[in-house]
């Protein structure tokens, strides 16, 4: 018999599972698309850190005394959670003491620059958050505290002023608000209106950090 000379034989079940796997790469392409089935090879997904467990860690950076790390806790959680004005104000505290640490004035007050805006975003977002109002008095008088100008440190002592008198406006027993006003009289030498002020804030919540370091300054200014 001549090679090759023969009629090749069909194979029927071939044909099929040839028509099977190409509908069956059609129906997947289709399902893929519609995005019932995810395609191969993609990345394992991870979990994604949420705005309060950034606070959480800038909370605990800032007890452990790591205030660049609670920084950027907290500005990661804002970024995630723009229009939450606590997260701007917390963020704009931390800041503004940071500022206290700096080697050189210039790097102090790009420091309090920054506790500014923050300060001013936590106001814009929310014109009713009395802890928002009771930051930016902290802010705005350190800002006076290191401003060689005498008009604009006087600008900066009426927003403080005029922002704790927001903030109790929203909430008279906003002990923070109490304080940072006292420390904004007493840097004024209105040394008697400051120490009524620390006392309303001590009766009011007598464990707040803010409120011992402004009753220290206080009695400080008082010579005791």
């Amino acid at each position: 018999m001549p090679f090759g000379g023969g009629k090749s034989r069909s194979r029927p079940w071939r044909v099929a599972a040839l028509l099977a796997l190409i509908g069956g790469g059609i129906l997947l392409t289709r399902l893929v698309e519609a995005g019932r089935v995810e395609p191969l090879f993609l990345p394992a997904a991870t979990p994604t850190q949420t705005a309060f467990s950034y606070q959480e860690e800038g909370e605990a950076q800032f007890s452990a005394g790591k205030l660049q790390k609670a920084i950027e806790a907290y500005q990661q959680a804002a970024r995630l959670e723009p229009d939450d004005a606590e997260l701007w104000a917390k963020l704009a505290r931390i800041q503004t003491y940071f500022s206290a640490l700096m080697p050189t004035k210039q790097e102090r007050n790009n420091r309090l620059e920054q506790a500014k805006a923050s300060a001013d975003r936590a106001v814009a977002v929310d014109e009713d958050n009395d802890l928002a109002w009771a930051v930016r008095t902290l802010v705005y008088d350190w800002l006076a505290g290191v401003e060689e100008a005498t008009a604009t440190r006087e600008e900066y002592f009426t927003i403080a002023e005029t922002s704790a008198k927001r903030a109790l406006l929203l909430e008279p027993d906003n002990a923070l608000a109490l304080a940072y006003e006292a420390e904004v009289l007493v840097d004024q030498q209105r040394y008697a209106e400051g120490f009524d002020k620390i006392e309303d804030a001590l009766a009011r919540d007598p464990n707040s950090l803010d409120v011992q370091r402004v009753y220290g300054t206080v009695l400080e200014s008082n010579g005791d």
